[in-house]
């Protein structure tokens, strides 16, 4: 995914993944 549109699934789903405070540990995650 492209980091932009993986901000906005956080954003839209960051609740149920609990990513609120994990939001660059999620991107580091995806980007390896």
């Amino acid at each position: 995914l492209e980091a932009k549109a993986l901000k906005d699934f956080i954003l839209k789903f960051g609740s149920d993944l609990g990513a609120g405070d994990s939001l660059d540990e999620i991107l580091n995650y995806y980007k390896n």
